[in-house]
């Protein structure tokens, strides 16, 4: 949704001010440390050519073979507070969206407790944007320690989807189904901010 502050020249995307005259940001990306940077007023990681973020809603597919641990901000759209952690299942379902968001839990330990049912967790909200996932798939016996979840997505809820897989050394990578994906979701914001949504 974007629609034009009264006293000025700005537009309000969905979360925040954009200023087309000077091509920025006017207030900070409510994710803030989460996107990796001290720097909040960036879009797309300050690529735009090469990455999009319309609604700022990742959705992912595991079909790694193995459970993967994400993370993201609780609640829709960027979603508000600090990173709450889950696990993707690697039943090759999509994650993430309003469709399927993720049980999002206060630490890893608590994320990788729940999926192995290990007593009553209390989540600390929904995973509808998956920001990052760790390299290091979920096993057995794994500690909270061995993940670290560094590896930043961007999409929204409509797609691309990125798609979780093994490389040769066994870590997690991302891949997308087609780089047509992001040309379908440019063309889907375009859409948006045409109708002003």
């Amino acid at each position: 949704m974007s629609e034009k502050a009264k006293s000025t020249k700005a537009l309000y995307y969905r979360a925040r001010y954009y200023d087309p005259q000077t091509g920025r940001f006017l207030s900070e990306d409510p994710i803030r440390y989460a996107g990796h940077s001290v720097d909040f007023y960036p879009y797309a990681l300050n690529r735009p050519l090469n990455f999009i973020d319309p609604t700022g809603l990742a959705t992912v597919v595991n079909n790694s073979g193995s459970p993967i641990i994400v993370s993201g901000n609780p609640g829709q759209g960027h979603g508000t507070g600090g990173q709450v952690y889950g696990v993707v299942p690697p039943d090759g379902k999509l994650y993430g969206g309003d469709k399927n968001p993720i049980v999002g839990y206060p630490t890893v330990q608590a994320a990788i407790d729940a999926y192995n049912g290990a007593g009553p967790i209390q989540p600390a909200g929904f995973i509808y944007d998956v920001d990052f996932y760790s390299p290091k798939p979920l096993t057995k016996g794994a500690k909270p320690s061995d993940f670290s979840c560094n590896k930043k997505i961007v999409g929204d809820d409509q797609g691309p989807n990125y798609h979780f897989k093994k490389d040769k050394n066994g870590n997690i990578v991302d891949s997308l189904d087609s780089n047509w994906d992001w040309v379908a979701a440019a063309l889907r914001r375009i859409w948006d901010i045409a109708h002003g949504n």
